[in-house]
């Protein structure tokens, strides 16, 4: 019996790439129409060693802030029809306000019904320790 190891050693230069975290979705939207499909954006952080006393606001608000909007790749099109994305704003579970976010737009091709996919990728942000998020989206146009 044979045994063998691999010992790897960076001595300079090295970088190790993160596996994005992955969500899935499953969308169902009419046929020969654009629908929004998702939104992705990046907000605050909690401010550091503050409470909502000292700040005066509600918990919820210290995570309400927006920040500079995501970039989104899109990293497989859809086989049945086009994507594009936007400026748009959505809400956040528990935000009173609507923040500034990337919208994901799908369109079927000409008298398409069935499934399509497609998957694109947020950057990475505090929420996610800088790792990068990718959404795959299952669509199921009626």
């Amino acid at each position: 019996m044979i045994a063998t190891f691999f010992f790897v050693t960076c001595l300079a230069d090295c970088s190790v790439t993160a596996q994005p975290d992955t969500r899935k979705y499953e969308i169902t939207v009419p046929r020969d129409t654009e629908s929004r499909v998702l939104s992705l954006r990046n907000y605050s952080r909690p401010l550091a060693n503050r409470g909502s006393e000292s700040a005066g606001l509600p918990d919820n608000r210290l995570y309400c802030r927006p920040e500079d909007l995501p970039k989104v790749p899109i990293l497989m099109q859809p086989s049945h029809g086009t994507v594009r994305l936007g400026k748009g704003r959505s809400k956040l579970p528990d935000c009173p306000d609507l923040l500034p976010a990337i919208v994901v737009f799908y369109k079927p091709a000409a008298g398409f019904s069935g499934r399509d996919d497609l998957i694109v990728e947020q950057e990475g942000d505090y929420w996610t320790n800088g790792n990068d998020r990718q959404a795959v989206i299952a669509i199921t146009v009626q």
